[in-house]
């Protein structure tokens, strides 16, 4: 009888044991496909601190998600985000796609940096979301085919709460860069993934989201950023949603500024450039 509790007790151990195991790995695997679709999508370094999942009560939380700038930008990063709050479909998660029902973003501290004319850490990640002409090189072709077929995720709203957005201005005449300060207290994203029943991968979420984001910053930026600076950022935006398709432009759209209105105030903002002096007739 007591070599037979002692071999139940064996047993026990190494079931608590494997599942530990598990559980561990879970973690990882969600840290590394969070950090591996960042980088994929974005083009830039995307780390992840700490990635914990509670399989019995279906969340998943997400701590210190960091965007990088690309390269030759001097500010902190593009986005740092504190808390990610997700809440998921228990039964999904050992299918193709995983289903969520809450996603909440807390915390998001964002640079935006002005570099030249015409150039920011914007334009150049807006760049770098947007497909390659002709949909690129074949090793380009197949690895998209392959982060796409990885698995996906179906989600109805996204939440992001507190937003801070630091503008760095180009300094002039020898100046300090102007730094200048934006706070959106919510944005709320509806229908995420509508344009695909199955769901999206990583990295399609990611740029979904990120230039959506960056449109909230800007539209609540204004009379803070300057116009120009401020079209300009939107026309960048607005080009790399375009290519990405209707579910991207239908997110720009909630954040109150529908693709051809965006593409519009850059045609104005470029206009305006080129008034002559003294020229002050108003244009309708």
């Amino acid at each position: 009888m007591k070599k037979l509790l002692k071999v139940l007790l064996v047993l026990v151990i190494l079931v608590l044991v494997g599942v530990a195991v598990a559980w561990l790995s879970l973690d990882v695997l969600v840290k590394t496909g969070v950090e591996k679709g960042g980088t994929y999508a974005l083009k830039v370094p995307t780390s992840l601190n700490l990635a914990s999942v509670h399989v019995f009560g279906g969340e998943i939380v997400l701590n210190g998600l960091n965007i990088a700038n690309p390269k030759d930008f001097t500010t902190p990063h593009l986005m740092k985000s504190g808390k990610i709050d997700v809440t998921v479909d228990i039964g999904s998660l050992t299918g193709s796609t995983v289903r969520v029902s809450k996603f909440v973003i807390e915390g998001l501290d964002v640079f935006i940096e002005q570099k030249g004319l015409g150039t920011s850490n914007v334009s150049v990640m807006m760049d770098n979301i947007s497909p390659p002409a002709g949909g690129g090189t074949e090793a380009q072709k197949k690895e998209a085919a392959k982060e796409s077929s990885g698995r996906k995720i179906a989600v109805n709203q996204i939440l992001v709460k507190n937003v801070t957005a630091h503008v760095q201005l180009l300094p002039l005449g020898g100046a300090k860069a102007t730094t200048l300060d934006v706070t959106v207290p919510e944005i709320v994203l509806n229908n995420v993934s509508q344009d695909n029943a199955a769901g999206v991968a990583m990295p399609e979420l990611m740029k979904k989201l990120v230039p959506a984001i960056l449109m909230a910053v800007v539209k609540k930026g204004e009379g803070i950023i300057p116009p120009d600076f401020a079209n300009s950022l939107t026309g960048n935006i607005s080009n790399a949603v375009n290519s990405l398709g209707k579910g991207a432009g239908d997110l720009l759209n909630q954040v109150g500024n529908p693709v051809g209105n965006a593409v519009r105030g850059l045609g104005n903002g470029l206009q305006g450039l080129f008034k002559k002096p003294g020229d002050n007739t108003q244009q309708k």
